[in-house]
């Protein structure tokens, strides 16, 4: 008997953007396959952010920042969403309640700025608020806790704990960097020279490169000059991410701008919509092949959502400068929400008396990730798939899921009853004196008495009519089930 198993699992979370490479592994499906952005995300997940990578989830409203090589499992702990920390490092600015998990620390938090480590050691660092430790108490902010050496330490921060604290102030200070250029309009030297003076700290970014300034504000860039005129640009950002561009006449500007998608090609979707995460110099226009055009803004990243049709989808982006040099890239989906199909050759009977049965599977999709069998990967050849499975007596239940690259999963269950036990109740066998044998077999089997099939009732009683001689009568009863066990008994019978 063949039936459908019901989806596993309910979202937890949404993977807002992704920078880099991730992949998720569905609840109970021992198969990785490409995290994309807006993607759903069940309870049971598990994520996998590879190194230089950053993925941002929203999980019940809170923004958590994961930077790679890290892994996590989405679960929901007690009466909280939360998330169980494998390896690697979390940053949360939590709003709502939440429970975050290693295999040495329990902890509930809200309204609290928390990083977590994991790594060589593990470190738990509250950098606003409170959060409730199980077993502990509450960890207070300017706290940071190292269970491996099961003590509370003044807080430390590292350079991706400023990083997430500049990225939260984004959304707080909205003024943009001062910009104060010393320069020379007119110069004899192809090496170029000029002064900038702006905000301690700022990320200025020119020519494709970026330089930090120092504490005093200033700093010197240097170019060449190839042209006979030259505009040179350039952007500061500050901190909290907010931008400043500015120009001088010394040379024409004859270089493409520079745009790039920081996503993998030839990703797959089952979803018909996706975001594509755009990163260039401010200013540049953005046309997409469908001939929509957007302007990269100040912090020089924008997201634009697309649709996909069935199948192989190339999607082409051409940044536009203000000289009109032009930048062309191109990115691939590939749009499939057709699930698997599974067609069951063998076995073709649910119910045998043999210690194992041989499994054939047809399984068809162009684009197969993989076959499990009872919790197994199995080996998939010219999309048959051929496994032994040993039975057990009474009910098996052999449960199958094919997943292919996009993640659509298809899974049926199949029911085999092995059945090794003697199908006649020798005891029930009587002879009475009107020459009729009578009798009790397994429900569902065949019985024949002196080579001639007698008809057997639904609960297995059966009777037949022998006709006797003077002397010694031979009877035989034999009797097979259904599961092709067979029982042959021998009465003799003397009539004087």
């Amino acid at each position: 008997m063949l039936a459908q198993v019901p989806p596993q699992g309910q979202v937890i979370a949404i993977a807002l953007s992704i920078h880099g490479e991730a992949y998720i592994q569905p609840p109970e499906i021992p198969i990785y396959t490409t995290l994309v952005p807006l993607q759903e995300i069940k309870k049971g997940s598990v994520i996998r952010i590879e190194p230089k990578s950053m993925v941002v989830f929203n999980i019940d409203g809170n923004i958590i920042r994961l930077f790679g090589p890290t892994t996590i499992k989405i679960e929901e702990i007690g009466r909280e969403k939360g998330i169980r920390l494998i390896d690697g490092r979390i940053y949360g600015n939590f709003k709502r309640p939440f429970k975050l998990k290693t295999n040495r620390v329990s902890a509930v938090i809200r309204g609290t700025k928390v990083s977590v480590i994991k790594k060589e050691q593990e470190v738990w660092k509250v950098i606003k608020g409170t959060i409730d430790v199980e077993g502990m108490g509450p960890l207070e902010e300017g706290k940071q806790l190292n269970p491996d050496k099961g003590r509370i330490e003044k807080l430390v921060l590292d350079s991706i704990d400023l990083l997430n604290l500049a990225l939260d102030a984004r959304g707080q200070d909205t003024i943009p960097p001062a910009i104060k250029i010393e320069k020379t309009d007119v110069t004899s030297r192809k090496s170029y020279a000029f002064r900038v003076s702006t905000e301690p700290g700022a990320v200025i970014k020119f020519e494709g490169r970026r330089y930090t300034v120092d504490s005093t504000g200033e700093i010197t860039l240097r170019t060449t000059l190839k042209r006979q005129i030259n505009y040179l640009t350039l952007t500061v950002m500050d901190s909290a991410g907010n931008m400043t561009r500015a120009g001088f006449l010394v040379k024409l500007d004859t270089v493409p701008p520079r745009i790039s998608i920081p996503l993998k090609s030839g990703l797959y979707s089952k979803i018909p919509r996706t975001a594509i995460p755009i990163e260039g110099e401010p200013g540049t226009i953005i046309k997409l092949h469908n001939g929509k055009q957007k302007e990269i803004p100040s912090f020089g990243h924008l997201e634009e959502m697309v649709s996909l049709d069935p199948g192989e989808n190339r999607i082409t982006i051409t940044g536009l400068d203000e000289a009109g040099n032009t930048t062309r890239k191109e990115i691939r989906f590939i749009f499939d929400n057709t699930i698997p199909s599974i067609a069951v050759i063998s076995p073709s009977d649910t119910l045998t008396n043999r210690s194992s049965i041989t499994l054939k599977l047809r399984v068809v999709d162009d684009r197969l990730k993989g076959v499990v069998v009872n919790g197994k990967v199995v080996p998939v050849t010219n999309g048959m798939v051929v496994k032994t499975i040993s039975l057990k007596e009474g009910r098996n239940v052999i449960q199958i899921y094919a997943v292919d690259s996009a993640g659509n999963i298809s899974s049926t269950i199949i029911h085999v009853v092995r059945d090794t036990k003697p199908p006649l109740h020798k005891s029930e066998l009587k002879v009475d004196t009107y020459q009729t044998i009578t009798g009790k077999a397994k429900p569902g089997s065949m019985v024949f008495i002196n080579g001639n099939p007698v008809p057997v009732s639904p609960d297995g009683e059966f009777s037949y009519r022998v006709q006797l001689h003077k002397g010694k009568n031979i009877v035989i009863i034999r009797v097979v089930d259904m599961a092709g066990n067979e029982t042959v008994e021998k009465k003799i019978i003397e009539v004087p």
